[in-house]
């Protein structure tokens, strides 16, 4: 039976060979609803942090989503594949060097900063309205153009064998962590792949707090004062109540955030000021920037 109060965050641990879809799809049917979105997909053959907004959540997808994301990853050196990953076919092989850790410690150290990254020709890009990974599929070449990302930090921290390496990323949002991996391989004079790749960090969630898709229930789901936690909270009332509700700006004193430093976020609350422990799965007012002393709708969740 459809649940039309659902509200609130799902942080699940997406197991490998399933997609970002499939996986919201099966938490839909968990919480019977039909309204949940990602923040951030993950490849098929990835594991690790999916979060998940629902019911009128959704619309927070914007203000939660995080710029920076980590993950930990397996390079397999000599062989390269279409899709960068163990799932694709084999393209080329080449011989794997001696891994010293001067080069590699270099490398990783080159690959760090802004730059452009080619995205993968399997990849959720759009080219004319089509998947590129669609158009791959069809054995076409999708013309996707270079975008800027940065690699806020790289490690590579062990090597694995003889020709694999393990690295761990923290990268901004768009990243394509295989695209890299393929971009190391290169530098190091061959070629390669990823056979593992974790998401250990995204939107202010680690890896410790996910849920296992298998075993997520209703009572996985965070209440949206957890979710908006680096958020400030204000408590309103009366006819500021009635113009927060209706998208005007409101006094940061009738909330009790004249504190509030310019530009940031605050989350409104109906009522008499209480504890965030105490806020349950109480739904906000809404979303509101303070600007010049006054707290600015950003998004109006309740009516």
């Amino acid at each position: 039976m459809a649940d039309a109060g659902v509200f609130g965050l799902a942080v699940v641990d997406k197991p490998a060979g399933l997609t970002s879809n499939s996986a919201l799809s099966r938490i839909r049917r968990e919480l019977g609803t039909k309204r949940a979105g990602h923040t951030g997909t993950l490849d098929p053959f990835a594991t690790g942090v999916l979060v998940v907004a629902v019911g009128r959540a959704t619309r927070l997808i914007p203000l939660i989503s995080g710029d920076r994301k980590r993950y930990s990853a397996v390079l397999k050196l000599g062989i390269a594949t279409d899709t960068l990953d163990a799932t694709g076919e084999a393209l080329a092989t080449k011989p794997v060097p001696l891994l010293e850790g001067a080069i590699l410690a270099d490398t990783a150290r080159a690959l760090t900063g802004r730059q452009l990254q080619q995205p993968p020709v399997y990849s959720a890009k759009k080219v004319a309205g089509v998947r590129a990974h669609d158009l791959a599929r069809r054995g076409e070449r999708p013309d996707l153009a270079p975008v800027e990302v940065e690699i806020f930090e790289l490690g590579i921290t062990s090597v694995e064998g003889e020709d694999a390496l393990r690295l761990e990323v923290e990268c901004s949002r768009g990243t394509y962590v295989r695209s890299l991996g393929e971009t190391v391989a290169e530098r190091l004079g061959t070629v390669g792949h990823l056979s593992e790749l974790r998401r250990t960090y995204s939107d202010g969630f680690s890896i410790d707090e996910a849920v296992p898709l298998e075993e997520f229930s209703a009572s996985s789901l965070l209440p949206m004062w957890g979710v908006l936690e680096g958020f400030a909270i204000g408590f309103i009332d009366g006819v500021a109540l009635e113009a927060a509700r209706h998208g005007h700006p409101v006094p940061g004193t009738a909330a009790g955030l004249e504190a509030a430093r310019e530009g940031h976020l605050a989350v409104l609350f109906a009522g008499a000021p209480r504890e965030r422990a105490d806020l349950g799965s109480q739904e906000p007012v809404g979303i509101y920037r303070m600007r010049s002393g006054s707290l600015v709708a950003e998004m109006v969740l309740a009516g």
